[in-house]
């Protein structure tokens, strides 16, 4: 029996074992609530890609929308959307009510299959596109009288022979049929021999046109027929044949040796044009003429032999042949085309024949490897551009029969120093010693009448040269960056000077401008920095009292920095002509010379001396801030002196205001703190501004 302590222990022992259970019970209840709450009304999105890329699921609430992923990626197919497992297509502007799971569905991507055919014709059964993971088996073409031999993913069929296309590839495909024959078609000519007149269809590298077809001689290859065969390297024609068309064989990349046969009499226009790996030729001595463009672009030919009969060599004919080091012409030949052997860049010796009376455009441009050039007396006239970039020619003699020397002549040639040019020469065309930066010396003869435009641009050395009477006109940069010129005499026959035709001459002091000349350019005398003294007939424009600017001769721009001496013999002079002109020290101007509006002066800072002025008004700012003018004599022609016309004049010590002048401005001389003022008048008239000497400077009435 227990006592009653020991009950009272035992169930005090009850109770608490009792009351830790409820507590227990209480927060697993709490916890499991909890967690019912916390996962309660959420859905998660999963996404099966089907191979693709891998996408994130998303977790929602109920209701809510998932944001759309980036699109999955699946080499060899395109991503066409996301569906539900019933097929449905998912949007994304769905709501979620349940746990989802999203798939993706693809679309194979069909790729292209370009056929090449070389003249044949592709079997119908031939796809043009297949998809990824879709073996193709590929079937062979067809071309009449060729086996087909293949396809090849290389034009020049190197590699393996392609049966089909592995769907794995996941690319575009080029696929070139290959044939083997000799692709020449002959066809039985009007005068029952053969000829080719079809282009050529193989695909062999050496060609072997046959002499005698079906018992019958070949005696003509039409124009273009192996043109753009890039498979050719070798070519062979018998002798049996006598013509051979327009670019027959043009632009064949690989072809490098050609047998021509020994009856041919033209080597036709264009014939080997574009055939840059052509390294041999062997001109068949039967050739009595090269046609326009016949080697035109065979930069790989080092040696060409000119037969003896021919007469006559085609435009552009060894254009651009640039391994030719060395031409002989003979002495039959009596036409030389039109750049004939231009850009043959190594070209160092050519002979001219006696029979050769003119040297047509550009025939040696860019000959930059020539020297030395005999010109025979036969020669009666240049064309244009003859030695235009002919950088290493020392000199050339002209004919004493030639009249004309053509645009662009010697351009370039930067190693001429001395040029004697005949007295028969009456026109000297543009550019004709243009960037000749090492010619010296150079005559014009008498029966020239104009220095054309850009005849002797940045002709850096040229030291001296007589302008000769007879000249009327001096183009547009005529003598431009010529630095070392320090004289030039124009004559009185000039009457027209272009744009920027002295323009960067820093060897010129000193420049005369006849009073004959009535138009001068723009700029005329733009960088010429070392120009002391200059005379011109006129003032043709500058920058007008309205601010705008005359065109014809932009004088505030133009004027070189260093001029200190201006004369200017007639015209009219307005505006601010002197504008920028910060060294002018003296400026003197002749009798016919009219005078307009504008602050003529305005700001010249070092003019000391102003002579001639014959004007009727002295204008507003005319003299403003010329700080070193000291005297300035009033002529009688004076009879109004404007707003601040000798303002700031700081070193003006004394002017002289005659009785003729009837009316000055306000402020004329201010800040005019030297001056001393002398009026012929014995009163201040009432016409006069009452602030005309705001600066109170002493005068003297009744002088």
């Amino acid at each position: 029996m227990y006592n009653k302590k020991t009950r009272r222990l035992f169930m005090k022992k009850r109770i608490s074992i009792i009351f830790l259970t409820f507590l227990f019970i209480l927060t697993l209840s709490i916890l499991l609530t909890a967690c019912v709450s916390d996962s309660e009304g959420k859905y998660t999105v999963s996404f099966d890609t089907n191979g693709g890329s891998v996408v994130a699921s998303q977790t929602v609430k109920d209701g809510e929308r998932i944001q759309k992923p980036d699109e999955p990626t699946k080499d060899g197919y395109k991503f066409w959307g996301w569906y539900k497992p019933n097929g449905d297509r998912w949007s994304f502007v769905m709501e979620v009510d349940s746990d989802v799971t999203l798939i993706a569905k693809w679309k194979p991507v069909a790729y292209k299959i370009n056929y090449h055919l070389n003249g044949g014709i592709n079997a119908e059964e031939n796809p043009i596109e297949y998809v990824a993971g879709q073996d193709v088996v590929l079937y062979p073409a067809k071309n009449p009288g060729y086996k087909f031999d293949g396809w090849y993913d290389t034009s020049d069929f190197s590699g393996e022979k392609i049966e089909y296309i592995d769907g794995s590839q996941k690319k575009n495909i080029q696929l070139y049929a290959k044939w083997s024959g000799s692709g020449l078609v002959y066809t039985l000519s009007s005068d029952g021999s053969y000829a080719i007149l079809e282009a050529y269809k193989g695909m062999e590298s050496v060609v072997v046109v046959d002499k005698i077809y079906q018992g019958v001689l070949v005696t003509e290859i039409a124009d273009k027929v192996f043109a753009r065969k890039s498979t050719i390297t070798q070519i062979s024609v018998p002798n049996s044949v006598k013509k051979i068309g327009v670019g027959a064989f043009s632009e064949c990349p690989k072809l490098k040796i050609v047998d021509l046969p020994q009856r041919l009499n033209v080597i036709s226009n264009d014939l080997f044009s574009g055939c840059t790996n052509l390294s041999s030729m062997e001109i068949p001595a039967s050739v009595t003429e090269i046609g326009d463009n016949a080697f035109s672009g065979c930069r790989s030919i080092k040696q060409i032999t000119i037969p003896q009969a021919v007469t006559k060599i085609g435009d552009n004919a060894f254009k651009f042949c640039s391994e030719i080091t060395k031409l002989e012409i003979p002495s039959s030949v009596t036409s030389l085309g039109a750049g004939a052997f231009s850009g043959c860049s190594k070209l160092q010796s050519v002979n001219i024949p006696s029979g050769i009376t003119e040297l047509k455009d550009n025939l040696f441009q860019g000959c930059a490897s020539i020297v030395k050039l005999e010109i025979p007396a036969s020669v009666t006239n240049f064309g244009e551009g003859v030695f235009d970039g002919c950088a290493k020619l020392e000199g050339v003699k002209i004919p004493s029969s030639q009249t004309i020397i053509g645009n662009r002549l010697f351009k370039d040639c930067k190693s001429i120093t001395e040029i004697e040019i005949p007295s028969s020469v009456t026109h000297i065309g543009a550019a004709a010693f243009a960037n000749c930066s090492r010619l010296k010396k150079v005559n014009i003869p008498t029966g020239i009448k104009v220095i054309s435009d850009n005849l002797f641009y940045n002709c850096s050395r040229l030291e001296s040269i007589t302008i000769v009477d007879g000249v009327t006109e001096i183009g547009y940069d005529a003598f431009y960056n010529c630095i070392s010129l320090t004289k030039l005499e124009i004559p009185d026959t000039v009457k027209k000077i272009g744009d920027y035709a002295f323009s960067g001459c820093d060897g010129l002091k000193d420049m005369f401008i006849p009073s004959y000349v009535d138009q001068i350019g723009r700029n005329v005398l733009l960088g010429s920095d070392n120009l002391k003294s200059l005379t011109l007939p006129f003032l043709g424009g500058g920058e007008g009292s309205d601010g705008t600017k005359d065109l014809k001769y932009t004088f505030g721009s133009t004027i070189p920095t260093s001029l200190e001496k201006v004369t200017i013999n007639g015209g009219i002079v307005s505006g601010k002509p002197f504008t920028g002109a910060d060294n002018i020290k003296e400026v003197y101007f002749g009798a016919s010379v009219e005078f307009g509006s504008g602050a003529i002066f305005y700001e010249c800072k070092s003019l000391t001396k102003v002579s001639g002025f014959s004007g009727s008004e002295i204008n507003n700012l005319m003299f403003y801030n010329c700080v070193k003018l000291q005297n300035f004599v009033i002529p009688k022609s004076v009879t109004t002196i404007n707003h601040k016309a000798f303002k700031n004049c700081k070193a003006l010590e004394q002017i002289v205001i005659g009785e003729n002048v009837t009316y000055i401005g306000d402020n004329v001389f201010e800040d005019c703190t030297s001056l001393s003022i002398k009026c012929r008048v014995d009163a201040l008239p009432s016409t006069w501004h009452v602030n005309w000497n705001i600066s109170n400077c002493p005068v003297e009435w009744g002088y």
